[in-house]
């Protein structure tokens, strides 16, 4: 009987094995470009869990090309099943009207993994200025991109950035501060070497019941 249960155990354990071990694959085409042919996008990696996978690859095909342009490796993220996409954005994050690979870190980060196109080498290459903005919203009609994290201790701050010559410049820092019975919003504004405070919003009272982002800058 001992020896049934353990074969058993054996058994389960390496059809577990083998589950994690399928290799996953997800297929996406998507415009970079208006003169630009669909580009094929191939996220691979394998099944590490019953639940989530490890991506560590991107394929690129362009247009009706038969063998892939590029290939983006020496990375790892593992990532949801049930995300579907993997979290998977192309968009023009650098605001040179071709669209950047975004690519998340993790199912509990807020991170992402960043490659930006050059029209020039018609490649994409890592660039790791834009993956220091966790959550970020790209916001093309006020050119600019807004990045927004919570603190451990529960503060909320959201950022502003321009881009300038392809690089995210610093703009503006709203820090969300819960005082127990009222919200304090500390406004901050980037001198050219770090962010400076220049104002304190601090209401007489607040709903208590409100969250920070409730209270956050009105014209994000």
């Amino acid at each position: 009987m001992l020896r049934t249960k353990s074969s058993l155990l054996l058994l389960a354990t390496i059809l577990a094995s083998s589950l994690h071990a399928q290799p996953v694959v997800y297929k996406s085409k998507r415009y970079i470009h208006p003169v630009l042919p669909r580009f094929e996008f191939t996220l691979g990696g394998t099944q590490v869990s019953a639940d989530s996978a490890e991506i560590a690859s991107i394929t690129i095909v362009r247009g009706m090309e038969r063998q892939p342009h590029q290939t983006i490796d020496k990375f790892s993220a593992v990532l949801p099943l049930s995300w579907g996409d993997y979290g998977l954005r192309v968009e023009d994050v650098n605001m040179d009207l071709y669209n950047d690979i975004l690519l998340p870190k993790g199912d509990t980060t807020e991170t992402f993994f960043v490659w930006t196109y050059d029209k020039a080498t018609e490649y994409y290459a890592r660039d790791t200025a834009y993956e220091k903005m966790p959550n970020v919203e790209i916001r093309r009609e006020e050119k600019t991109l807004v990045s927004e994290r919570r603190e451990p201790n529960g503060d909320l701050i959201v950022e502003r950035y321009a881009v300038e010559n392809g690089e995210p410049v610093p703009l503006r820092r709203e820090v969300t501060i819960n005082t127990g019975t009222s919200f304090e919003i500390h406004i901050y504004e980037w001198n050219g070497e770090e962010f400076e405070l220049r104002e304190v919003v601090a209401p007489e009272q607040s709903d208590t019941n409100a969250t920070p982002s409730d209270s956050v800058g009105t014209d994000r």
